[in-house]
């Protein structure tokens, strides 16, 4: 009975000793932030300047490789890089907590020489699993450790909303892989600190975990349950107290609301921060607790650093004090400037497809027309794609399936085809049209429209000049602009026709903004920040962003500055531009929460 309660109540320990995290984790956060994430953004510039590439995808990469081989073993070097470095905060992170457990203070110089010490132990074996792991835990955003290195790694919401739209094979299919890659990440859990601390094998760590999952599951999932209940309980009392308070000061005492919403932020800050240590912390907690009680822990020896003496210790926290008042001074600073200079964007409105909560049939005319005099966005955002006879039909798939039923590909079937075909979505029923009678209706609605041509030909030039002369002039007199997610598409139309406003569109931010002469850049929510937003914005360039559903999502892409909002709700996109703009601290400080800061 003892055992079972001190094991449920690990969560109430780990609170009890959560002062001595914070100086890790903190450290090992700023390393990411401040070192590794802009070391590896310049290396990976630097290799992409040798391909004298502008820009990075899965469609350049490969060409890249090709003509230039050697590129492909630095490649590999930074991949081996970025896996170095993850192992390398774990490694950290997990002999931190070590320490901790055995109730002996460390320096963290001695907890990062351990740390290097693992690296120069590593082996193809320990290498492949690692990379493996990451790969199984990649889905898993909302597990209690992840990286900042992996903060940018998501399944974007584009790909998500493919799988769970009218194909409930793909959704049965993806949930069964989803549990099974969770199960096998659960199972695997004990593997890296039985590596680490053990200095295992990849077999015998595997054997290890397994045995320690084995009849471990309920309680882990009450105990990380009961953990993050707490956690959020604590969040949602600090944020209630400090917004009813905001309230207040912006209601009561506006002369001195800015103050009261300065010192209220730095609340939230730490807020933040603690959170941040105990959720990182947490998962290293269980791993050593568990591994502790199975005896699978190895013992303090002569080997590993002695104890932190008294003095270093009193050193330590005066040091830290000192840091801590000069990082609240600056803090104070930030959000004084940051809450006054805080402005909102009034981005324009781009109806995604013409529709909008699936009030018809993507890319047709009724679609254009209900969609454009019922909420009135300022663009119609479409899609062009050429037929095997050279004329131009608006379609979205490169295949016919998933509307006409039909494995057809338009780029390689004629226009007859397309027109004969009868589309079906949200219950109604409908037909392709051409791009002539498409444009047609737009300039009887004086409809502008965000036109992307899609293409899977390798050189769209050909493409490009066709569609140039048979619609340059009219899309330059009806102010219509231009995407593509083909980079080359986007190149020619600017040499062709600078005058067209062009963008190109990216799915991932990984890097950095493509170097284009486009006049936009079309980003996906799902990886898009604040510092993207100003990178692309200091170019001289625009930037939208594809496809925000909901009230909440929309607010904070205002927030970040972008410049458009391609979305599939135009009834919210009306209705969250017309209640933004008069907005008061308390709200500010909400937003902040939400992600904008």
């Amino acid at each position: 009975m003892k055992t079972l309660k001190k094991d449920f109540f690990w969560p109430l320990t780990f609170f009890k000793n959560s002062r001595a995290y914070f100086r890790d984790v903190i450290l090992a956060h700023l390393f990411i932030l401040i070192i590794a994430i802009p070391g590896l953004t310049l290396l990976t510039k630097f290799l992409l300047d040798q391909t004298d590439s502008t820009y990075f995808s899965i469609s350049n990469f490969p060409q890249a490789i090709y003509h230039q081989p050697i590129l492909f073993l630095a490649f590999i070097l930074l991949l081996l890089t970025f896996l170095a470095i993850l192992y390398l905060e774990f490694s950290f992170l997990l002999y931190s907590m070590f320490f901790i457990q055995k109730q002996q203070s460390v320096s963290v110089k001695k907890i990062f020489s351990l740390a290097k010490k693992q690296l120069k132990s590593l082996n193809a074996a320990v290498v492949f699993f690692f990379l493996f792991y990451i790969v199984l835990l990649f889905p898993f955003s909302f597990l209690p450790y992840r990286s900042d290195l992996l903060a940018k790694v998501q399944i974007p919401a584009f790909i998500l909303d493919y799988i769970f739209t009218n194909r409930w094979l793909f959704v049965v299919g993806f949930c069964l892989i989803y549990l099974f890659f969770l199960y096998l990440g659960y199972r695997l859990f004990f593997v890296l600190p039985d590596l680490i601390l053990n200095r295992s094998t990849v077999k015998h760590a595997v054997r290890t975990s397994f045995a320690l999952t084995k009849k471990t599951f309920l309680f882990m999932l009450g105990s990380f349950g009961l953990l993050f209940l707490m956690i959020s309980l604590m969040n949602t009392l600090i944020f209630s107290i400090v917004s009813f308070s905001q309230f207040y000061f912006d209601r009561a005492l506006p002369s001195i609301s800015i103050y009261s919403a300065v010192f209220f932020m730095l609340c939230l800050q730490i807020m933040l921060v603690v959170s941040l240590v105990l959720t990182t912390f947490s998962s290293f907690y269980y791993m050593i607790f568990m591994m502790e009680k199975e005896k699978c822990l190895p013992e303090i020896d002569e080997s590993l650093p002695a104890s932190v003496s008294a003095t270093q210790l009193k050193m330590s926290k005066y040091l830290f004090l000192f840091l801590g008042i000069l990082l609240s001074g600056a803090t104070l600073t930030y959000n004084f400037n940051y809450l006054q200079a805080f402005s909102i964007k009034n981005p324009i409105t781009i109806s995604h497809r013409g529709v909008s909560d699936k009030n018809g049939i993507q890319n047709t005319i009724p679609s254009l027309v209900k969609t454009s005099k019922e909420f009135h966005p300022d663009y119609v955002e479409m899609d062009v794609q050429e037929t095997s006879d050279h004329h131009f039909i608006v379609f979205h798939d490169f295949n016919y399936n998933h509307l006409a039923n039909k494995r057809l590909v338009p780029e390689r079937n004629t226009l007859e085809t397309a027109l004969n075909l009868t589309l079906k979505e949200n219950g109604q029923t409908g037909k392709i049209p051409t791009f002539d009678d498409y444009l047609k209706a737009a300039q009887a609605l004086n409809q502008k429209l965000l036109i992307e041509i899609k293409t899977q030909k390798k050189n769209p030039e050909a493409m490009v000049k066709r569609f140039l002369e048979q619609y340059g002039s009219i899309i330059k007199k009806e102010h219509h602009q231009v995407q593509s997610l083909n980079y080359d598409v986007v190149e020619q139309m600017k040499t062709l026709s600078p005058s067209i406003k062009t963008g190109y569109i990216t799915p991932f931010n990984l890097v950095s903004p493509p170097t284009t002469k486009g006049d936009f850049i079309v980003m996906e929510m799902t990886s898009l920040t604040t510092k993207y937003v100003s990178l692309v914005q200091k170019k001289g360039k625009e930037i939208y962003v594809w496809t925000p559903n909901d009230k909440n999502t929309m607010e904070r892409m205002m927030l970040y500055g972008v410049n458009g909002i391609i979305t599939d709700r135009m009834d919210y996109l009306n209705q969250t531009k017309r209640d933004i703009h008069n907005i008061s601290y308390a709200d500010k400080l909400a937003f902040f929460v939400l992600g904008f800061g």
